[in-house]
């Protein structure tokens, strides 16, 4: 019987403004769920989902949005013809267990070192641009030319576009699901940004895979100061200014004010503003990391041996991660070697992606998903229940590839997982195993 692993982060969010102690500098938080601009689509779908629980006992998330597909039958589904959830049913059904997920090295709500503390607890956390960038360069030949232009380079960072929506007396940041920013409008701001940032000694670096990075001279650092923004997933729908603060940040201030102006400037916000869509007014920068080297060809460490199954007949045979996080790619294919992961390449996991021996039961496979979460952050409830519905889709057909039924271990990634439910005779045994 084919078993697999699904690691969801999201799958039961917990707000760190009402569950979590965050440090100081994150306390300040302002949470949108949903926001208004999502109301209007949940609407026209003809039901609106409830917002997923913690995991303190008032609900199940996504068992819930299964549910009010079918309420005159609670539990049993969306209905006859209907397509039943693997995931609603690995919860409902499974044998639910707590899990002491590893404390993230940044903040509670940030996906990446989440995940990066669960599997890869010695990466370089702080580091994160050159773990993304690793990942991608393995498969983006142009990304690879690019950097090779660039030899003067001294550091590089991840950045994305966001947008500041501005209260009172604070900014909440935004980011790309909120912006849902076109391949014709990303294209042009990126070649007028590009032409600017070469006046302070800055390169604006865009991989195949949507990923974007900005690349320093030493005179751009020495400009700019030593330190960036915390991650983007420390920040999404929260008042940027506590972020910003302090001594260290200065340089980063100065420049992001001047980045604003100009991006107020651009025709592509005109453009934007007259259609009634939010423009994009800064953008964030964080994960400062030395350039990378030898992406293609790193030198390999003893990987963590907590990933590794048991099998019955031989030593312990290490799962294939398949998952949405670059991060955690980029670490596991420097420690681990290329074969020890597949970076999807879009939120959306897929079959195909998959090499054919995962399929044959010769080796187990550990789904590792983070786009539930980042919905979250965001307050986008539709992208929320969308991403578990892509995450149910790939469990359907990763099923039909097996002749015989699937076996799912589940876990929330922080607090809660959920084993198979025991057959036959087992499941009359009164202790629990």
């Amino acid at each position: 019987m084919p078993h697999i692993h699904v690691t969801i982060l999201g799958l039961q969010p917990e707000p760190a403004g009402n569950n979590l102690t965050p440090p100081s500098l994150l306390q300040e938080t302002v949470w949108q769920w949903p926001p208004p601009a999502q109301e209007a689509l949940i609407n026209a779908e003809g039901y609106a989902p409830p917002a997923p629980s913690n995991s303190q006992g008032r609900g199940l998330g996504f068992i819930d949005h299964w549910d009010v597909k079918n309420p005159s039958n609670p539990g049993a589904g969306p209905g006859p013809g209907a397509t039943i959830s693997p995931i609603a049913q690995a919860m409902q059904r499974g044998r639910r267990r707590p899990m002491n997920g590893a404390p993230s090295k940044t903040c509670p709500d940030d996906p990446e070192a989440r995940l990066l503390a669960r599997f890869a607890p010695a990466a370089t956390v702080s580091e994160s641009a050159r773990l993304a960038l690793q990942a991608d360069l393995a498969t983006d030949a142009a990304l690879q030319a690019a950097l090779v232009q660039c030899p003067d380079l001294a550091a590089i960072s991840r950045i994305e576009p966001v947008h500041l929506r501005a209260g009172a007396d604070h900014a909440i940041v935004m980011g790309l699901r909120y912006l849902a920013l076109t391949d014709e409008e990303w294209q042009p701001l990126v070649h007028d940004l590009n032409q600017w940032l070469a006046q302070d000694g800055l390169t604006l670096f865009s991989a195949a895979s949507g990923r974007h990075y900005l690349g320093y001279t030493p005179a751009a650092l020495a400009r700019m100061g030593a330190d960036d923004l915390p991650p983007l997933g420390c920040a999404l729908n929260r008042n940027a200014q506590p972020l910003l603060a302090g001594d260290a940040l200065r340089g980063m201030r100065r420049w992001l004010t001047e980045v604003q102006m100009w991006l107020y400037a651009h025709p592509i916000n005109a453009h934007r503003a007259a259609r009634g869509r939010p423009e994009i007014n800064s953008l964030w920068v964080w994960g400062r990391s030395s350039p990378v080297t030898n992406a293609l060809s790193p030198e390999l460490t003893v990987g963590p041996v907590s990933l590794a199954l048991p099998t019955r007949h031989s030593n312990p045979i290490q799962p294939l991660i398949y998952t949405d996080s670059p991060h955690l790619a980029g670490e596991l294919m420097a420690t681990q070697g290329a074969d020890a992961v597949v970076l999807a390449q879009s939120s959306h996991p897929r079959c195909d992606e998959l090499p054919a021996n995962i399929f044959n039961s010769a080796r187990p496979l550990h789904l590792v998903w983070s786009e539930p979460a980042w919905c979250y952050l965001e307050g986008d409830m539709a992208g929320w229940v969308q991403a578990l519905e892509h995450v149910d889709d790939f469990l359907h057909c990763f099923s039909k590839r097996n002749t015989s039924a699937l076996k799912i271990t589940l876990d929330d990634g922080a607090s809660q997982r959920w084993r198979p439910a025991r057959q036959g005779l087992m499941a009359l045994l009164p202790f629990s195993w």
